[in-house]
């Protein structure tokens, strides 16, 4: 049709998995971009986006949160020089290391699961990574000694939780040595926490893990809405549905069975890519 435009959902390069109660996620380790070709044929019947009503079932849950992760991982450096074995800043010459996290609409006063990954070449004596976040000590993991002329790194992971008020974290890495020979590299670090239904700056998923079970079905509000708010279905992304729901005053709320994890994007036009 004439006023016909191409607009639809598309999911990123990098590994997601829902575990019980929080994410595992991981960078793609071959391409930072995903690539997609669209078809156009004139004699195929085009394909539109479909719509998804309210759930008529009763109500069990209602949600106002969801869970969200943050990854920061750099594949920078293979040890092996072979196979898919990447880390990211090395901590040698430069000890110390810096990065924001920007956890967008967090919940305050809940836990921020925070897990660790990191390899090290600790030849002798000790070594140790200390985690801050703004400006308090949230982990300090201590590094195996190196034992073995075939090994270049032990690998250690750290999970840890805390709480922020703030939705910007910055992240100060240091590494403490007694032996100038040793030396470590990051491998991830993975923030699993909750985050309001509040629409913002950018769009966002809906992803509730404690609300999924047989027979459940949960209402959905998300604030600071308006007319231009659409929500997508993208639990299947090749078939985005948009959802009906409705808008009073800023908020808009939806119902759907939550039998198993549902994902929906929630997004203005104004915030596609």
């Amino acid at each position: 049709d004439a006023s016909d435009y191409i607009l639809f959902y598309a999911t990123g390069p990098d590994e997601v998995k829902a575990g019980a109660s929080d994410f595992i996620a991981s960078k793609n380790k071959i391409d930072s971009l995903s690539y997609y070709f669209i078809h156009i044929d004139a004699s195929d019947s085009p394909k539109r986006i479909g719509s998804t009503s309210n759930s008529v079932s009763s109500v069990t849950h209602s949600v106002n949160t969801c869970n969200d992760f943050y990854l920061h991982e750099l594949n920078e450096v293979n040890l092996l020089k072979s196979g898919d074995g990447w880390l990211g800043e090395h901590f040698d010459i430069e000890l110390s290391k810096s990065f924001n996290a920007d956890l967008g609409s967090v919940v305050s006063g809940t836990d921020i699961t925070m897990k660790t990954a990191l390899g090290s070449d600790v030849v002798s004596g000790t070594g140790s990574l200390q985690i801050m976040v703004n400006g308090v000590q949230r982990d300090l993991i201590a590094c195996p000694q190196l034992f073995g002329s075939y090994v270049e790194a032990k690998w250690t992971t750290s999970t840890t939780t805390f709480q922020s008020n703030t939705a910007v974290l910055n992240f100060v890495l240091n590494f403490s040595r007694s032996s100038a020979a040793s030396q470590a590299w990051l491998d991830y670090i993975l923030l699993n926490y909750q985050r309001n239904l509040s629409v913002g700056s950018k769009q966002f998923l809906i992803r509730n893990l404690s609300s999924v079970g047989a027979g459940n079905t949960c209402q959905y509000s998300v604030s600071g809405a308006s007319s231009a708010l659409q929500i997508w279905e993208v639990t299947d992304p090749s078939n985005a549905s948009k959802i009906s729901g409705s808008l009073s005053g800023s908020t808009f709320t939806f119902s759907q069975n939550s039998d198993s994890l549902r994902t929906f994007v929630c997004s203005t036009i104004s915030q596609a890519y």
